[in-house]
């Protein structure tokens, strides 16, 4: 890694690792999202009441992203029936938005539940929507560094539960505008779920300021280009002797 004269990293967590030691220009640096098509006045109640399967008064959440086996996916069957088990008053309803080669087996394993909708892929301006209309997103995943989901449902006044794990705590505040979780354990997960429905109110007001405060294309762009400036500088400074 010496060879290189600066590391942009996108995921926070990284500059703890050792390759990293004693590499002095190392930063993190986020990515950004599209705050004007994902925003809280996109919600739509013809959306939560189609999503929610007809229980549009009951907390909807959502799952964005794509269904793979790598995406830890198979973990949202354990959580919907932690969160809603039988015999017992539901507390929200479930959304999971996305395509991939695990959706026919989750999709027979909690795809009948009325709890449960499963509409495949969805793009563009109903994806906005879909997001705006939901009460808390949701993810399993652990693997890659900070999906735009996170994001993206932030940008839309969603408050987020998501893994104490990679990137995450860089965007979600624990009790602040989400909370999180123990990573790939769906009983603390269910748990963050529950605490999190009487605080919605609180969690998704803070949602929107964070995205606009720090994933906004402006701000990340111009904090690219100054870090490849500064690093340029560096080069400079070695090749004419004065480092």
């Amino acid at each position: 890694f010496q060879l290189f004269s600066g590391h942009l990293l996108i995921d926070g967590s990284q500059k703890s690792q050792s390759w990293f030691d004693g590499h002095g220009n190392a930063r993190y640096w986020s990515t950004g999202c599209d705050l004007q098509l994902f925003h809280p006045s996109k919600a739509d109640p013809e959306i939560r009441k189609k999503y929610s399967n007809g229980r549009p008064d009951l907390p909807l959440v959502i799952f964005v992203g794509r269904m793979s086996p790598e995406k830890q996916v198979h973990r949202i069957s354990q959580l919907v029936k932690l969160v809603n088990p039988p015999g017992e008053p539901e507390l929200c309803r479930f959304v999971l938005v996305g395509p991939g080669e695990a959706w026919q087996d989750i999709y027979d394993e909690i795809g009948h539940r009325p709890d449960v909708n499963m509409p495949g892929t969805v793009k563009g301006e109903e994806l906005s929507k879909a997001y705006a209309s939901a009460d808390i997103f949701f993810s399993p995943t652990i693997t890659g560094t900070l999906d735009l989901v996170f994001i993206e449902s932030q940008a839309s006044g969603v408050a987020v539960v998501g893994p104490r794990a990679v990137a995450v705590p860089y965007v979600v505040t624990d009790g602040e505008n989400g909370r999180l979780y123990d990573p790939l354990d769906m009983k603390d997960a269910a748990r963050c779920i529950r605490e999190a429905i009487p605080a919605l109110k609180k969690l998704k007001a803070a949602s929107r300021p964070n995205a606009e405060a720090n994933f906004n294309w402006n701000k990340v762009t111009t904090e690219a280009i100054e870090f490849y400036k500064h690093t340029v500088r560096v080069c400079a400074d070695r090749s004419s002797g004065n480092v």
